[in-house]
């Protein structure tokens, strides 16, 4: 149960840290398209380790949990989640964008 608590506060730190960068850097949309995905995935992973973790608590009693993961995961589907600004960030970079846009941001970025 541990694990999966630990899991969630890491992808809360991930997440906050990336939308820091993205509002102080954000002069492009490098940083914006990369806390959407870091946002989308950690959604993923926090709604499994929240539903695992009440599991291991033994929570039998209906449980609000599911009407919240529900409009998580339909907010993910309605723009095709992190796929979408994965296929905007792969084309603006090109092929050998990727390594200088994350030593630089939006700097690199046409």
């Amino acid at each position: 149960m541990q694990a999966h608590l630990v899991t969630i506060h890491q992808q809360a730190a991930v997440v906050a840290s990336a939308l820091e960068d993205a509002v102080e850097l954000g002069r492009g949309g490098f940083e914006i398209g990369c806390a959407t995905i870091l946002a989308d995935l950690a959604a993923q992973l926090v709604t499994a380790a929240a539903h695992q973790t009440h599991g291991a608590i033994g929570m039998t009693k209906e449980c609000p949990l599911h009407y919240l993961t529900r409009r998580i995961w339909a907010w993910r589907d309605e723009g095709r989640g992190h796929h979408r600004w994965a296929d905007r960030l792969g084309a603006a970079l090109g092929p050998d964008g990727l390594y200088p846009a994350i030593q630089c941001g939006s700097e690199v970025v046409p």
